[in-house]
């Protein structure tokens, strides 16, 4: 795992109901209110649920494709599928992705989400983590 001088933020949060539109496309999220001054984007991330540490995707801002004001820190845990809502989760971004942007489909919205899946399953092909 990488050593926490890798890091570049840590959040910390319960997990809240959102709109429920991650799972409808594919990628559900553990949603946190994010109170940090962070920059918007997405993220390569490590996201830690009861002591077990998982590789994530990690979204913070607003959802402009959708014309949301709300900020939110949005982690989707890859190969990972169990409700965690009002659950304690930690998380570690360990790469700036891409920012913030609004698609003028959700078809081009999903094609940059498996873009990112892409990039951060190669991250974590290059790196040696444990889960623990």
């Amino acid at each position: 795992m990488p050593h926490d001088r890798n890091v570049l933020a840590t959040v910390r949060g319960i997990v809240r109901h959102g709109d429920g539109r991650g799972r409808k496309l594919g990628y559900p999220t553990a949603n946190i209110f994010i109170h940090q001054p962070l920059r918007d984007g997405v993220y390569i991330s490590f996201a830690t649920w009861r002591g077990h540490t998982y590789p994530s995707i990690t979204f913070i801002g607003a959802a402009k494709t959708f014309h949301k004001r709300q900020r939110w820190l949005e982690t989707h845990f890859l190969d990972f599928n169990t409700d965690i809502y009002s659950e304690w989760v930690s998380v570690r971004l360990l790469a700036y992705l891409r920012g913030n942007k609004r698609f003028d489909s959700v078809a081009d919205l999903i094609q940059a989400m498996r873009k990112d899946e892409s990039h951060a399953r190669a991250y974590f092909n290059n790196h040696v983590y444990r889960n623990h």
